[in-house]
């Protein structure tokens, strides 16, 4: 088509042909100039660009954690998105030298879809992995690494892929009217003013590789981390299937030893005691001066209807939240440098982008001389195979389940925190998987020497599992109704603790 017009048009002046185009081309690369005003264009270009992304990612992380902070910014995102680039150009021409207009127009342009992107990247993660890693007590470096940037970097590299092009074509711009001695929209306007057609499009043409350079390295970088995704969640598939087994955890005894634990056991359960504590939202006082004790490495099951704020006594307990008065004492945030209180969670919460081995490791403290961290990962792993989950190196998306939520349970307890919070773990699982994962977490009580406080619906599980057993009044703010201790689990005293239980759930 390119041919015919030029043909039909006949003079080069308004519509040269591919060959004279193509010649032009060529002449401008063996220009002595070509590579200097190249290289001053990318620099101009990238100098605006770095600079737009440094400030987007600390834009975008404060708007992200304060709505405040982005309300206020909107208008002038909104603003700087809007005003026309020839009226920003002409405007800097006034303001700046000339060599810093076109770095000035790259940031003024990237700046509102980068920060944009970030923003919504941030956004779009997964809060209950956000939870996670602060209940966790993950250091915040490392919830940046493992969690905030493998989240966030879809929704970001599609903004850096606009950013680039958008940015590329107004630097250009840029240079036709500010005129740097190098730069490739300064020679594109000596072109024009010669009335040098071919030069022109063949000036549009290096600009159209150049941007297309940019826009394939980011493309390149997004194809990448989704093939590595992709590529490492097939590798971990075990075509023999999903599960390891239908068998009961207790079929493999286990047994610990002094070096198959990563983290240091030397801290001992410590006893828990919320003394007239009250806590309350906006639309409820769900506690007014509770008093309780949670005895030291007893397992404590918590039952009462929806709403009557069991969770919320986890993350009081956990230091996730602040009492509105009173205290929580006896469990500071780090206990012999190790997390306060392991969490496993109603689902599994685990990092789609990490391995079983992986998304334990992240929830451990950093030791620093103790043992080697590649000694610790073969505890983690000798421990994890005892409790047959062999297959540490799979992904979560490979994984069934019932796996899922033993890694899950698993992580819990090996993070080496005194105190492990359960918020109702075994709810929506099948008969079996709930057998697996009830007998799994009797193994794990027993030899480690936890303080367990079991969140629960059910009284079925608070019988199997605890050893005290309190229920919540359904009311607000509410109180503990019933306190029993399980002593010798005879028949007979279960059946008494389990129709006083009833009772108090049915507000008997």
């Amino acid at each position: 088509m390119w041919w015919i017009g030029a043909a039909a048009v006949g003079r080069e002046i308004l519509l040269p042909s591919p060959a004279r185009v193509l010649r032009a081309l060529l002449a401008l690369v063996l220009l002595p100039h070509f590579a200097s005003t190249v290289i001053a264009s990318l620099t101009r270009w990238l100098a605006g660009f770095l600079l737009a992304l440094t400030l987007s990612v600390l834009s975008g992380t404060v708007c992200s954690r304060r709505e405040w902070a982005a309300g206020m910014l909107r208008p002038l995102v909104v603003v700087v998105r809007s005003v026309p680039v020839i009226a920003v150009i002409l405007l800097a021409l006034i303001w700046l030298p000339v060599d810093s207009v076109p770095v000035f127009i790259s940031l003024l342009v990237s700046f509102p879809l980068l920060h944009q992107g970030v923003l919504d990247g941030l956004r779009s993660v997964d809060p209950d992995l956000v939870d996670m890693g602060r209940l966790f007590h993950v250091p915040v470096s490392r919830r940046v690494r493992h969690i905030h940037i493998p989240g966030s970097l879809p929704v970001v590299l599609s903004a850096l892929t606009g950013a680039v092009g958008m940015s590329w074509k107004a630097v250009i711009a840029a240079e036709v009217l500010s005129q740097p001695v190098f730069g490739i929209g300064t020679d594109l306007h000596v072109a024009k003013l010669y009335l040098e057609t071919p030069e022109v499009i063949a000036w549009t043409v290096v600009a159209v590789l150049l941007a297309a350079a940019g826009d394939g390295l980011v493309w390149a970088v997004d194809r990448r981390v989704n093939a590595w995704r992709t590529s490492a969640q097939l590798r971990s598939t075990d075509p023999r299937g999903s599960d390891e087994g239908s068998a009961a955890i207790t079929a493999q005894p286990f047994r610990f030893t002094g070096t198959d634990m990563p983290v240091s056991t030397e801290a001992a359960a410590p006893e828990v005691r919320l003394e007239s504590v009250s806590f309350g939202f906006r639309t409820a006082q769900l506690f007014e001066n509770l008093t309780l004790e949670i005895p030291a490495g007893s397992v404590t099951a918590v039952l009462g209807r929806s709403g009557c704020g069991k969770t919320t006594l986890l993350r009081l307990i956990a230091g996730d939240l602040r009492p509105d008065s009173g205290s929580v004492t006896g469990l500071a945030h780090e206990h012999a440098g190790l997390p306060a209180v392991g969490f496993v969670f109603q689902e599994p919460r685990l990092l789609p982008w990490r391995s079983v081995l992986a998304n334990v490791e992240l929830v451990l403290p950093t030791e620093k001389a103790r043992i080697s961290r590649e000694a610790r990962r073969q505890r983690i792993i000798s421990l994890l195979r005892a409790l047959r989950l062999s297959r540490v190196d799979a992904y979560p998306s490979t994984l069934s389940g019932g796996m899922r939520h033993r890694v899950n349970l698993a992580r819990g307890f090996i993070s080496g925190a005194p105190v492990i919070c359960m918020d109702e773990p075994f709810a929506n699982q099948d008969i079996a998987t709930r057998r697996d994962l009830v007998a799994l977490t009797r193994v794990l009580e027993s030899h480690l020497g936890r303080s367990v406080i079991l969140v629960t619906h059910d009284p079925e599980e608070a019988f199997e599992l605890a050893d005290r057993i309190i229920v919540l009044a359904d009311r607000q703010p509410t109180s503990v109704i019933a306190n029993y201790t399980v002593t010798n689990r005879s028949s007979e005293e279960i059946k008494r603790i389990r129709a006083a239980v009833d009772a108090a759930l049915n507000g008997d």
